[in-house]
């Protein structure tokens, strides 16, 4: 668990963060879904997707090569120690070496895109494993439960994630999944934003993620996108909340986002939950991060993280 760093003196909390990241989808080039593919078409999708970079991918494949030979050796040193020693000094080394190569792994790597897995029906595990022994993080995402093999392997690459959507209600499987995930690999809740709950009920999704509070690491909020129909549905009230994009779409104005934000990360804070919002452009995050700086939320030195 993440230590509460933002204490006043009376011991009231203060959230001096204001996250605020691109939504990535298939559409806008920010994710790679691997669904339906197996190990060879995934490797080969990992591969298209740094085709622009090709000595970042050489490094990254190079790389990661040695970490699998180094973690091999690790297993081996352990097995014939019997266990984990942290003054043998030729585990300390291979631990040294391990982690130099993940820190080169996460400078080449591009992290503005994201490799997606949807757990529905059938998924070929081997892919997911031929991806993972390249160093290639995934976001693994699911309606109900991730195998906890799954999580093994998730665990083997920093960077990858378990991305739960937002049940109605969890059940205790779905909870104690997320405990077992926790341990293992960052673990992310996706609450896909309902226009009902955008503008005045936004407290309905702290009873939802009552449950897995002081868990998660993330709670990623995703904005709706409407269609022309859609939005007309909407109460006059309700489409001021709204822009239309040069796709068509309309999409929540930083305002709206603004104000959302500020109805739930106190609370969320509190229960150690990094809460990010999901929007659509880099202006858009440089206009909430000026709102924070006017609410006093961040410094003018502060930076929004995207």
């Amino acid at each position: 668990m993440r230590a509460i760093k933002n204490l006043n003196i009376d011991n009231s909390y203060r959230s001096a963060n204001l996250n605020a990241q691109r939504s990535y989808r298939q559409d806008n080039g920010l994710a790679v879904v691997l669904n339906g593919l197996n190990a060879a078409e995934a490797l080969k999708a990992f591969k298209n997707s740094m085709e622009g970079d090709k000595d970042r991918l050489v490094g990254l494949l190079d790389s990661s090569k040695q970490l699998r030979q180094l973690r091999t050796t690790l297993r081996h040193t352990l097995k014939a120690n019997g266990g984990s020693d942290k003054n043998n000094q030729e585990e300390r080394k291979l631990r040294d070496e391990i982690h130099s190569l993940e820190q080169v792994q996460r400078r080449l790597r591009d992290d503005s895109l994201h490799y997606l897995m949807f757990h529905e029906g059938y998924v070929d595990n081997s892919a997911i494993k031929g991806l993972i022994d390249e160093g290639v993080p995934l976001s693994y995402m699911t309606n109900s439960v991730v195998p906890f093999q799954v999580l093994l392997m998730l665990h083997e690459v920093p960077g990858s994630e378990a991305v739960y959507v937002l049940p109605k209600d969890f059940t205790a499987n779905q909870i104690e999944n997320v405990r077992q995930s926790a341990k293992l690999c960052k673990t992310v809740i996706k609450v896909p934003v309902d226009v009902d709950h955008l503008f005045d009920t936004q407290w309905e999704y702290l009873f939802r993620l009552w449950s897995v509070r002081y868990v998660v690491d993330k709670v990623e909020f995703d904005f709706p996108r409407l269609k022309a129909e859609e939005y007309q549905e909407l109460e006059e009230n309700q489409q001021h909340g709204f822009n239309q994009q040069e796709d068509g779409y309309f999409c929540v104005t930083p305002a709206t986002e603004y104000a959302f934000y500020s109805a739930l990360h106190e609370v969320l804070a509190r229960w150690r939950m990094q809460m990010y919002l999901d929007v659509e452009s880099d202006l858009e995050i440089n206009q909430l991060h000026k709102m924070a700086v006017r609410q006093g939320i961040l410094s003018q030195k502060g930076t929004t993280q995207a």
